[in-house]
């Protein structure tokens, strides 16, 4: 009996031993890393898919309606600047925080003679001068070289904008090295008049699926914020601002990093959404004479971070995310500012717990297999009981932006 007991207490020993460093050379060679991926959007689907983001946040959408009601008046998309100029005399009507646009500007519009600007340029300029409460959209990213953009690649930016836009006293732990090589801003006068500009470029996870970017992208000498963050540095004017390996550092509110430098969105599944033809529609009314019974009421954007963006196929700003495979790109840029209003930051834990859990789990297993009645499925309410708790474990401390890997443990 002692006999048998020594030999199962050594299979244990072996097991607890030998299983978990299978599985940590498994997790830290990525192997995990797409089931990793597609738990945490299951997760994020049935527990955020239903949660709004903060009341401060209101997205304005380019919707499907939208393009058919704007037909008749402005023709197909893409839409006059006239429309846009319009959009914001409305939307400020309401005293908002800030008016975002997650719709690049690059150029100027078709028709303008002798280096004027066309009146809808013209007027979306002044729009942004008078208010004085528009962040303009950017980008900044890495291109391959081709024959096409070969003498766009390393330029200098523009001193009017980086002078403006760069921010300014950033700390950081290392000597930033950028990786991008070109960008696209909007026309001249257009970004002079703006309050503030926010990146809008963001890349996929290795599935194709958009969750995380880098809050600050670095260019030159220069560092730009994302579009989500933008006014919401403008809003905090932060004495000091620090980026660290794992996390940014605003005054007193700290943004977690991953080791890449990225952060994690923590997604909402609902938005204090608009269609951009309610809006017009309602401006209509005003410039009549007519401000009773309005489809929108410009009130309602009182004090809110306002993000302007699409929704529509055709527009072609449609995004996989971890909430939905189909989820307008602006939900991204709306999510990370909902994020930083209401600290509600995703802390993923350290690998090191993560490899402590998986030494404790296949402990636990190992041992309590060998240590009950032979009969099978008592010796398989064991790992069965303990997945279940885990993973129990995991979803309440998802629930606290607490994120705990889950994948190597279970498989361990």
């Amino acid at each position: 009996m002692k006999f048998q007991l020594r030999k199962r207490l050594q299979w244990a020993v072996s097991i607890s031993l030998s299983v978990p460093v299978v599985i940590c050379a498994l997790y830290f060679n990525g192997t995990f890393e797409r089931l990793e991926l597609m738990t945490f959007d299951t997760l994020t689907r049935n527990i955020r898919g239903s949660m709004e983001a903060p009341p401060e946040v209101a997205v304005v959408l380019i919707d499907e309606a939208s393009l058919k009601a704007m037909n008749p008046l402005v023709g197909r998309w893409p839409w006059p600047r006239s429309v846009y100029a319009e959009l914001v005399e409305f939307i400020s009507m309401g005293n908002p925080k800030a008016i975002a646009f997650d719709i690049l500007f690059t150029e100027n519009e078709r028709y303008h003679e002798k280096g004027r600007l066309s009146h809808g340029d013209q007027w979306f300029v002044d729009s942004a001068k008078t208010y004085k409460n528009v962040f303009q959209a950017v980008q900044i990213l890495r291109d391959a070289e081709d024959e096409y953009n070969k003498d766009l690649l390393e330029r200098p930016m523009p001193e009017d904008f980086s002078g403006r836009f760069a921010l300014k006293d950033i700390k950081t732990v290392k000597k930033a090295e950028s990786e991008s090589n070109n960008f696209y801003l909007p026309f001249k006068e257009l970004y002079l008049a703006a309050k503030g500009i926010g990146v809008v470029e963001f890349l996929p996870d290795r599935d194709g699926v958009y969750r995380r970017t880098l809050p600050l992208r670095h260019y030159k000498d220069g560092f730009y914020p994302v579009l989500g963050l933008a006014p919401m540095i403008s809003g905090l004017k932060p004495e000091k601002i620090e980026l660290g390996k794992n996390s940014l550092r605003l005054d007193g509110k700290e943004v977690p990093l991953d080791k890449k430098g990225n952060y994690l969105i923590n997604m909402y599944g609902r938005f204090n959404s608009y269609s951009i033809s309610g809006l017009l529609a309602s401006m209509q009314k005003i410039r009549s004479g007519n401000a009773e019974d309005l489809i929108v009421d410009p009130e309602e954007f009182e004090g809110k971070i306002v993000f302007i963006g699409a929704s529509a196929v055709g527009v072609e700003d449609i995004k996989p995310t971890s909430v939905s495979q189909m989820a307008p790109g602006v939900y991204l840029h709306a999510s990370f500012a909902g994020n930083m209003i209401d600290d509600d930051f995703l802390r993923p834990v350290k690998p090191a717990f993560t490899v402590f859990l998986i030494f404790l789990l296949a402990s636990l297993t190992a041992f309590g297999i060998v240590m009950t009645p032979t009969k099978t499925y008592q010796r398989l309410a064991v790992p069965v009981g303990l997945i279940a708790l885990f993973f129990l474990f995991a979803v309440h401390g998802f629930k606290g932006n607490r994120l705990y890997e889950i994948v190597p443990q279970i498989m361990a």
